[in-house]
């Protein structure tokens, strides 16, 4: 930790004054390595920065500094999260941090625009949320605003912090990512700061030099965590400043619930948050480690809502919850103010929690670290990155105890694949989701959107893509052979009607 701001910190007084804008202990300045050293690189300055460092860094009030900077400088400022939770919970925090201080208490300054809902402040739906001073958005909804209205050939005057930017090698979510980087990159947005946990050292270099910032790699956590895989016959653990993977004799309890209820004994691993593959799980878990009747749950109406909203009082009684996407926004938010308040020991949930939210999490379980694939018809493991993600809620700042604890089980035949999890530094590299085989429906997207229009315009989108990047680094011959596939896909589209004189 530091005890000092750099003397080049370029933040307004009033931020260093406010306990909630500036961490401090015992009245003086109490930062980690990581806010050092972006602020020291230019964060809330107006430099461009890529922030690599492990959960639990402090990466939240880095985002917030290179906000208030660039509002200080009369830029408008984007916000991007990847889920809408996240969203509506960072919105309901710069508001309380920022209208009074940086926005004039203007409650028309800052937007929130999600898949849910496009509102500001006050409630009211905006006339023109890019507009806003302040705009808090997922991804796919920043990108969808812009195809609707046109993206700027200019985007100086704004300042955009990308959280989780790591979304842009995301197998399912990483196209859009990648367009809409490309599209800030285009037009030359006046800051770029993107924000990591888990992004592999060769792609955080790609995607540094790819956007023209800065990058600001920290390799060790403030606070450190302890893993154990417990399998059949031994125990493995290791530790987030150690390292080294090391045996030890097998735990008895290796299945979650008993697991839950071995570390609900101990007031020091409280609270636990039970990581689970899917809403079912959650519901089927909770009532298995409350000794309560299986039931089928869904939010959907009738007697199956009923039985979740009588699941979760019965639930809130205990001092447990579940946290899913099929709670409404008003109840999830209600379980988050009591985790919040320390009123919860147990919440089984979804990787609703797992994007960044902060919450003061001791122990991680991780239930299930296998996920179902359609594409391969088998559960397979989910990769490095999400599974780190996760195990990042516990452990926070700010929480008591000297260490964090994450837990996870296998069977014997799952014990090599279980292991590469303790292996920090095995985060898979970004692929590539600009396919030549697909180009027809990357070009009627770009087309549709109106962010390209003919050829040329396609070529020049590609050329200046992170895949395009990665292709000219492994093949001498650079994208020109594209170029042709590209030619394929419109004739393709022309010959559907999908596209005109194509």
């Amino acid at each position: 930790m530091r005890d000092e701001l750099p003397s080049n910190h370029g933040l307004p007084d009033f931020v260093v004054k406010d306990a909630a804008l500036m961490p401090k202990r015992d009245g003086r300045v109490s930062i980690t390595e990581a806010q050092h050293a972006a602020l020291e690189a230019g964060a809330a300055t107006g430099r461009s920065l890529l922030v690599v460092a492990p959960t639990s860094t402090g990466k939240t009030h880095i985002a917030a500094w290179a906000i208030i900077g660039a509002l200080a400088r009369r830029r408008r400022a984007v916000y991007l999260v990847t889920h809408r939770a996240l969203a509506r919970q960072k919105f309901e925090d710069l508001q309380r941090l920022l209208l009074s201080s940086a926005l004039d208490k203007n409650e028309s300054a800052i937007v929130l625009a999600t898949g849910d809902e496009v509102v500001d402040a006050e409630g009211a739906l905006p006339a023109a949320p890019l507009e806003a001073r302040l705009l808090v958005a997922t991804y796919e909804k920043y990108l969808g605003l812009l195809a609707a209205s046109g993206i700027p050939s200019d985007l100086k005057s704004v300042a955009v912090i990308c959280d989780e930017v790591q979304i842009v090698g995301d197998p399912t979510r990483g196209r859009n990512a990648e367009i809409l980087l490309t599209l800030l990159r285009q037009a030359k947005c006046g800051q770029f700061v993107g924000l990591s946990a888990t992004i592999a050292p060769k792609d955080g270099d790609m995607v540094a030099t790819w956007m023209a910032a800065k990058l600001v790699r920290v390799a060790n956590r403030e606070k450190n965590l302890a893993f154990e895989l417990r399998a059949p016959r031994t125990t493995y653990v290791t530790t987030t400043d150690d390292r080294r993977i090391r045996s030890e004799a097998a735990k008895v309890a290796r299945y979650t619930i008993a697991i839950v209820r071995e570390l609900k004994k101990s007031r020091e691993r409280l609270p636990i948050i039970v990581f689970c593959a899917t809403k079912a799980e959650t519901y089927e878990l909770a009532t298995q480690f409350e000794g309560m009747p299986a039931q089928q749950y869904s939010m959907f109406g009738g007697e199956a809502e009923s039985n979740v909203e009588s699941l979760l009082v019965h639930l809130l009684k205990k001092r447990c919850a579940i946290h899913n996407a099929d709670l409404t926004e008003e109840v999830r938010r209600e379980i988050e103010t009591k985790l919040s308040r320390g009123e919860i020991d147990v919440v089984f949930s979804t990787s609703t929690l797992a994007a960044g939210v902060h919450f003061p999490i001791a122990t991680a379980v991780i239930a299930s670290w296998r996920r179902w694939s359609q594409t391969e018809r088998r559960r397979i493991p989910i990769s490095h990155a999400e599974f780190h993600n996760m195990a990042g809620r516990a452990g926070r700042l700010g929480v008591d105890g000297d260490q964090g604890l994450v837990v996870f089980a296998c069977d014997k035949h799952e014990i090599d694949e279980a292991r590469t999890y303790l292996d920090f530094d095995a985060t898979e590299p970004f692929a590539s989701h600009l396919d030549p085989n697909h180009f027809d429906g990357l070009a009627l997207q770009l087309i549709a959107f109106g962010f390209c229009t003919d050829e040329q315009s396609l070529m020049g989108f590609l050329d200046a893509t992170l895949s395009a990047k990665r292709e000219i680094e492994i093949n001498r011959s650079g994208i020109d052979h594209w170029r042709e596939d590209m030619k394929d896909a419109l004739a393709e589209l022309g010959r559907q009607e999908f596209v005109e004189g194509a």
